[in-house]
């Protein structure tokens, strides 16, 4: 790479990074004008293009990135976005699994926090796409991928998906451990016992899932949820508190 085309690369990057994107687009053009055809400058193009809505060209630059460079992680990242986000979910699936080592591309953007949290997201789409395709095991390797990379706020979200699968998968025993760690760390997180609840109330374990639905009323006597539950239970039997 010739020293001004990797400085002007650069220079594109940064004005992308700080929100001046049509000057790092006429500095990616400059490139390709000069023949500098690298798998950078199109998956900048991409980002760009599809940050403008033009999802053609966002597809085509990201294509081009992976044509130049097939390991390069940030393109096939940002096809598996476009694609995913044009709900082409299994494509999507495809291009991030054979493009993209997660381990990888923790350790190289762990000094970046936003972008790191941006592809967090992004790995717990693909894990609820899994989730909707009914592909359970592969749902819950990107949720715990997922997990590893997400905010604090976020990390209870993809907790309670794994817990979804647990449940989806038949393994109950699973999913209660899971919760009853929830309900530990966050003894006030409502949708942790609801849950547990009804996992109980499946099992027959009646009594066990209306004490965590009385739970939950003691803090939030109006839940509409809960207070279907309970009349439920009581229907069956059960005596439970007014």
């Amino acid at each position: 790479m010739k020293p001004e085309y990797k400085e002007l690369l650069e220079t594109a990057r940064m004005k992308y990074d700080s929100g001046e994107h049509e000057v790092a687009e006429s500095i990616l053009n400059q490139l390709i004008m000069a023949n500098y055809a690298s798998a950078d400058v199109f998956h900048l193009i991409g980002c760009l293009s599809y940050g403008k809505g033009k999802v053609k060209k966002a597809v085509k630059s990201f294509r081009r990135a992976l044509e130049i460079d097939s390991k390069h992680t940030d393109a096939a990242l940002g096809l598996s976005m476009v694609l995913n986000d044009t709900g082409k979910y299994e494509e999507a699936a495809k291009v991030y699994e054979s493009g993209i080592g997660s381990e990888k591309v923790r350790q190289e953007k762990r000094n970046h926090p936003l972008v790191e949290d941006k592809i967090a997201r992004r790995l717990k789409e693909l894990g609820d796409l899994y989730l909707q395709i009914e592909k359970i095991d592969e749902a819950i390797k990107y949720y715990f991928e997922a997990y590893k990379m997400s905010s604090p706020a976020d990390k209870m979200i993809i907790r309670m998906q794994v817990i979804s699968c647990y449940i989806k998968k038949g393994e109950k025993q699973k999913a209660v451990v899971e919760l009853k760690r929830i309900i530990k760390d966050r003894p006030y997180y409502s949708e942790a016992r609801i849950v547990l609840g009804e996992i109980f109330y499946a099992m027959n374990r009646t009594l066990d899932a209306v004490e965590q639905w009385e739970s939950v009323l003691l803090r939030d006597p109006d839940n509409p949820k809960v207070k279907k539950l309970l009349a439920k239970a009581q229907d069956k039997g059960t005596t439970v508190l007014a």
